[in-house]
């Protein structure tokens, strides 16, 4: 059963009418796997709410941004950290929903229970300086297992530096969130899986003065670059597009993030390559990113990727990251 057809449709409809125009359309062509291209405000809200089959993948999309959750959350009178997360904000609007009898007027009763809204968030602090560099971070190597000894450390820290009634998001939650998104994004440009749920593939992932380096490490060696939002775009997309390259990230232990002393997260990524059901490589990738106020949104600053060809069908693993704090500012 479709959102359009449940009894929440009056609250998801409420929700969306803050969207602009433009966004509203873009999010009908996502749910909708680009069959349809509304020409209405109204025609673009039953398109989503009509394909869309959840509250949870309703409020995945990108286009609902952290600003107007928050903005939604506040017309509905329900009190929140200002600095809560997306992904935060999104649980609290399920909460909202799920503990409301009816939407009468376009309106939300007031969740009867604040502190159930509000929930403590411990994570670890970083604290090592950052000044590895690409090649050394992106290096495949095992995950060795911790000996009781280190396990009882990492207790010590978390005991030590947890962060109480700060609306955070773990950084190992934010990196899988991330990598889970833009990877589904991205194969959603082969044929066979573009009708998996996922956002379009687009330039506004990127800030306006990113840029984006490919290097395939094969033979003939080859290395691609491009500047600029739609120069970044064009050439990630081509080159995914030409090779019909698909990924699969190992989201278990082949994810790490840092962050810089400026607020730039780091996120570094690495899994196998398909084309279609063949294996044909590997890959690693860092992302570094930065969120934009004007956008209240993370974007994509910078990104490299190594391709590499390989016949060993082994999954590509990362050492362990230190966890900290994301805060989106």
């Amino acid at each position: 059963m479709s959102i359009y057809n449940s009894a929440l449709k009056t609250a998801a409809e409420d929700l969306l009418q803050a969207l602009d125009d433009e966004d509203l359309v873009s999010l009908a062509k996502t749910a909708t796997n680009n069959r349809i291209t509304p020409e209405t405000k109204k025609e673009s809200i039953d398109a989503i709410l009509l394909h869309t089959p959840n509250v949870k993948r309703l409020l995945s999309y990108r286009r609902i941004t952290t600003q107007k959750l928050f903005q939604y959350l506040h017309k509905n009178k329900v009190s929140i950290n200002g600095y809560a997360s997306r992904s935060q904000l999104a649980n609290t609007v399920e909460v909202l929903w799920g503990e409301s009898d009816n939407h009468e007027n376009g309106t939300q009763k007031k969740h009867k229970n604040e502190s159930n809204v509000t929930e403590k968030v411990k994570v670890i602090v970083k604290s090592k300086s950052l000044g590895d560099e690409y090649e050394t971070k992106t290096k495949l190597c095992k995950r060795s297992s911790l000996n009781p000894e280190e396990s009882k450390s990492i207790r010590n820290l978390e005991e030590t530096h947890s962060i109480e009634n700060l609306q955070v998001q773990r950084s190992d939650d934010f990196s899988q969130e991330f990598c889970r998104w833009f990877y589904t994004m991205i194969n959603r440009l082969q044929p066979e899986c573009s009708n998996q749920l996922g956002d379009n593939f687009r330039e506004q992932v990127f800030s306006g003065n990113s840029s984006v380096g490919l290097y395939f490490l094969c033979e003939p060696y080859k290395e691609m670059h491009g500047k600029g939002r739609i120069e970044t775009f064009t050439l990630f997309k081509n080159v995914v597009c030409e090779y019909r390259f698909i990924f699969s990230p190992n989201l278990e232990n082949g994810i790490g993030a840092e962050k810089s002393p400026h607020g730039m997260v780091k996120i570094f990524c690495c899994g196998t390559l398909h084309q279609g059901s063949a294996f044909i490589g590997i890959f690693e990738q860092e992302f570094g990113l930065v969120f934009s106020p004007a956008d209240q949104a993370w974007l994509i600053m910078n990104t490299k990727v190594n391709f590499k060809h390989t016949l060993i069908q082994e999954i590509p693993t990362l050492p362990p990251y230190e966890i900290f704090a994301i805060t989106a500012s």
